[in-house]
Formats: C-alpha cells, sequence, structure tokens
C-alpha cells in the first residue's frame, strides 16, 4: 500500500529506485526505472521476500542515496519508511551520510510506529529533513490506511519559487494520528 500510494503521489514523470537496508542497504531495481504498474510490482515483490534483520545502517543507506543522486537531473527525492529504530546515531550522521546540495534534494521520512512504540531517536531524520527540505511523518501502523489518503499532502509541491517547485513539508512537520 505505501509504495504505491507514494508513486500515485510523484510527477507523471518520475523515475525511481529502491532501497532496502538493515544492516547493509541493497538496491532493488538496479536502476531508474519509471514509476509505472511493473516497477512498483517489483519494489513490492523484493520488500515481501525481504528477511528482516536486526539492526539498521540507516547511516549506508544514505551513503548509497547520495551515489545514486549524486548524477541525477533536476530535483531528488529521498523517502525512508522506516519503524525508526536507528540506534544511537550522531544527530547529524545521515546529513553528512547524504552530502549533497540543499537545493539538489528533499528528505521525506515515514515512521511506522508498532503498538505503543515511537521513534526512538528521530533527530537524525529531524536534522537531515531541516537541512535539505521535506517532511517527517510518524503514524501507527494500525492507521495507516486512514493515513495513506493524505500522503499526496507530504510530497507533493506546494509553491513555485523563482521558477523551482518547492515541495510540501520543508523543515520538520510531525503528524500524530489518535484515536478517540
Amino acid at each position: 500500500r505505501v509504495v504505491r500510494s507514494i508513486a500515485a503521489a510523484l510527477p507523471a514523470d518520475a523515475e525511481v529506485e529502491a532501497l532496502i537496508f538493515d544492516r547493509t542497504p541493497v538496491r532493488v531495481l538496479g536502476n531508474w526505472k519509471p514509476a509505472d504498474a511493473t516497477t512498483l510490482a517489483a519494489i513490492e515483490s523484493a520488500l515481501h521476500a525481504h528477511v528482516p534483520g536486526n539492526g539498521s545502517d540507516a547511516v549506508a543507506a544514505f551513503a548509497l542515496a547520495h551515489n545514486l543522486i549524486a548524477d541525477t537531473r533536476g530535483e531528488a527525492m529521498v523517502i525512508t519508511i522506516t519503524d525508526g529504530a536507528l540506534g544511537t546515531l550522531d544527530p547529524s550522521a545521515l546529513t553528512r551520510a547524504l552530502d549533497s546540495r540543499e537545493l539538489a534534494v528533499d528528505v521525506h521520512a515515514i515512521v511506522l510506529d508498532r503498538g505503543h512504540l515511537t521513534a526512538q531517536a528521530p533527530e537524525p531524520l529531524h536534522r537531515a529533513i531541516a537541512r535539505y527540505g521535506g517532511s517527517y511523518v510518524e503514524v501507527s501502523a494500525d492507521e495507516l490506511t486512514t493515513a495513506l489518503a493524505e500522503i499526496d499532502s507530504w510530497l507533493r509541491p506546494s509553491a513555485t519559487v523563482g521558477g523551482r517547485t518547492r515541495l510540501a513539508g520543508t523543515g520538520t512537520v510531525d503528524l500524530t494520528l489518535a484515536r478517540t
């Protein structure tokens, strides 16, 4: 659901690549591809086939993302879907690992909380978003279906400044859904 919802919010001509990371980040597609049904099915298949391991090396994943977007034309987006268990990272570790120009990339973090657990150390994601622009959304996995109805507002362009489209959520945006 998340992959298709993200793809639906992207510009029509967007190309995608996906990384799966726990201890080691791995490219899913091996190349930039159009965000069409075949590509999305390949990403979903890889996600379903992946056996999660303990420990996440988000720094290595962001460093690999740096390599992937280094030669892209236009603006790139790094969309991280995580449980927020990033360990004890230096607060600026992800910013340094991505090592990009502020106007070249936006960082979006979608943090899925399980049960009563919330993101343990969101500061590295917050700092990367503050540096590059983007959005931070933390949502209960139990409320994911409801939240996905709003995913386009997390990623869509919000303004054109100086002839450049700027994405919504520049800075840090926290969204918490609660059932009453």
